[in-house]
């Protein structure tokens, strides 16, 4: 996850990178703490924005 991220950013235009989890999610979220990622919205499923 780490690798794809610095990539995507590494891209032209590209200024941030976006993730959708589910509430109950817990394993993916993790995932996405531990690379960085934060989150910016939260209804039905939970969003994240490196």
């Amino acid at each position: 996850m780490k690798a794809l991220c610095r990539w995507a950013l590494g891209q032209d235009g590209v200024l941030h990178v976006t993730a959708e989890t589910d509430p109950e999610g817990s394993a993916s979220q993790n995932i996405l703490k531990t690379c960085g990622f934060t989150e910016y919205k939260r209804d039905e499923t939970i969003w994240w924005r490196l």
